[in-house]
Order: C-alpha cells, then structure tokens, then sequence
C-alpha cells in the first residue's frame, strides 16, 4: 500500500543519515530467521492480537519471540505466526562498507573481511592479504554455501547481512 511505502521511504532516509541499512527478505521466514537479528515485520492478523508492524528477535526451536508496540513481548508458535507475515526486514550497520567492497580492491576492509571469513572457517590463508582475490572469493562461496545462500562469491545483498551480524 502506499502508506507502507511512505514507511520504508520515511526508515530508508533516516537510516541513510546514521549509516543504517535495510534488507527487505519479502515473506520468507525460514530466509529472515538465518540471519539471527531483530527483523521487521508485517502482519495481517484478523483477530487483532498482534499489530501492524511487529519485531522478531528470536527463534528457540518452534518459539518465535515477538515484540509487538501495542500488546507487548510475547513468544508465540512459528506455525501461528508465520501464516501472518507479509513481509520482513532486516535493519542493520554496515560500518565498514563491506557492501561496496569490489573484486581485485586492496583495501584494510578487504582485510577486516577475510579476518571475518576466516573467523567463520572459510578463509584459510592467514594472514589476510587484504586483496579481494580468488581466495577470497571461495571463502564467499564456502559461507554462502554454509549458510544456505545462493553461492556467487559476491558480497551480494544477503551475504553482507550476515557479513555484518558477525
């Protein structure tokens, strides 16, 4: 609707003036809960028990941990909420511009990058050289492959959310 698109516009000029980013993950929890932050979300809940715009903050088995502005904390099933989202957002800083990094960039941020990947047991030179190469590029692939993503070996829009909720 429009009035949700004046919302996002509204979140998206605000985050860009304190380095905030937004991901939308459209309606697919099982993608917005990989990424193991306060998501965004829309509801549609004819009964009234949840508002508009919720935050879930966690996953505990089938437990999801909702923090709703007009009813309060709750957890609730997966399965009773799930069928209620039409759409999810994951706000998150990307403080270092892994987001804008580029193949072949030299950089102390390609650096930070690796140390990260080899962190998660997908770089396997050490040191880092701070060289955006082909090394680097099969430490993207081998956490994207970890973390059921679609493998490109580009800092591509899901793989710097999770890059920067590390």
């Amino acid at each position: 609707s429009s009035r949700e698109a004046l919302g996002r516009f509204r979140l998206e000029v605000l985050g860009q003036k304190i380095g905030m980013h937004t991901q939308d993950l459209g309606d697919n929890l099982s993608l917005a809960l990989k990424f193991d932050m306060p998501l965004l979300v829309s509801v549609t809940d004819p009964s009234g028990k949840l508002a508009k715009f919720v935050v879930l903050r966690g996953l505990d088995g089938e437990a999801i941990t909702i923090h709703d502005p007009v009813h309060g904390r709750k957890v609730v099933k997966r399965a009773a909420v799930e069928p209620l989202i039409t759409s999810a957002m994951v706000v998150y800083f990307d403080h270092e511009g892994f987001g804008n990094i580029r193949r072949g960039e030299k950089s102390k941020r390609v650096e930070l990058l690796q140390g990260l990947l080899a962190n998660e047991q997908c770089y396997k030179v050490w040191p880092p050289s701070g060289v955006f190469d082909g090394k680097t590029i099969d430490a993207l692939e081998a956490f994207q492959r970890r973390n059921q993503l679609e493998v490109t070996g580009y800092l591509d829009a899901y793989t710097t959310v999770l890059i920067c909720a590390r």
